[in-house]
């Protein structure tokens, strides 16, 4: 009786054992699922944002700056003025929570200032905007061409994350 295609259920007792043994694999399913895809999300943002970043218009570089990728509402990756991005934190994909909020964009808490003054706004007429020049780089619309593209990707790699990590669970 020690796999799923094996067990002979006879008796009353049985049957419990059975039922045991299948919640018990049912919850490390449920926690290998959220686990895995909470893992592919935040790596689908985080390439998302890594080519978002260099598109973002360039001033003095606090538009770059407020670019990230939050889970429940802690910031794991920011841009940089240089166009590339860091981890802050170390993203833990095992999160207690029973529901995961992701948020990819460009705002500082606050407000933030810069010299274009209240960056969320800055962010959102420069993100807006498409006939503006950037003469130091960047361009309109930098963080939704990087959704358009990356998008059709995510379903797929979402998909096989969470095929991978369930296909071990005995």
């Amino acid at each position: 009786m020690s796999s799923m295609g094996q067990w002979a259920i006879k008796t009353s007792a049985d049957y419990k054992k059975f039922m045991s043994s299948m919640k018990q694999k049912f919850k490390v399913l449920e926690k290998e699922m959220l686990t895995s895809s909470t893992n592919a999300i935040y790596g689908c943002l985080a390439d998302t944002l890594e080519k978002s970043v260099p598109r973002a218009p360039v001033e003095e570089g606090s538009l770059r700056e407020s670019g990230h990728v939050s889970v429940n509402g802690v910031r794991y990756m920011r841009g940089n003025k240089d166009g590339s991005v860091s981890e802050i934190t170390t993203f833990d994909p095992t999160p207690d929570a029973t529901e995961v909020e992701f948020e990819i964009g460009y705002s500082v808490e606050g407000g933030g200032s810069g010299r274009e003054g209240d960056v969320n706004a800055y962010a959102i007429v420069q993100h807006e905007h498409t006939e503006f020049n950037h003469p130091k780089g960047g361009e309109s619309k930098f963080l939704e061409s990087a959704v358009d593209e990356d998008r059709p990707t995510w379903k797929k790699r979402i998909a096989e994350e969470m095929k991978n990590a369930v296909r071990n669970v005995k």
